[in-house]
């Protein structure tokens, strides 16, 4: 079973991703803070970060970052999938090592099966 991390600052939608992607098969590790998911990160490695660009404190891209500069300390294979309603975010996600990008509003089912084909499940 693949196992994903969220980190997102909006507890409603945090919370409907971890039930979507529990729904679809998927362990899922939620956090409503970066600094949270940086805590966990050398513990429990995910197959994938799902990250809203906009956070608390730092936005996804630093997040991200950060989890790069720990990555080869605690052996985490990164990989990453970044959220955000700004089009302008988009260039930045990527090139900072992101997979894909997620659109908001997004669509439950196609942001499903997007994952599931990154993770080939």
């Amino acid at each position: 079973m693949p196992t994903i991390s969220i980190v997102y600052s909006e507890i409603h939608v945090l919370q409907s991703l971890e039930s979507m992607f529990n729904d679809a098969g998927f362990k899922t590790y939620a956090y409503f803070s970066p600094e949270e998911a940086l805590k966990w990160a050398p513990y429990r490695k995910p197959d994938l970060y799902l990250i809203n660009y906009k956070n608390i404190h730092m936005n996804g891209v630093e997040f991200y970052n950060e989890l790069n500069e720990i990555a080869d300390h605690y052996a985490l294979n990164l990989r990453a999938v970044f959220i955000s309603s700004k089009e302008e975010t988009r260039q930045e996600c990527l090139e900072a090592g992101g997979l894909d990008f997620i659109d908001v509003p997004f669509e439950p089912k196609e942001v499903i099966n997007k994952i599931k084909k990154i993770l080939k499940v």
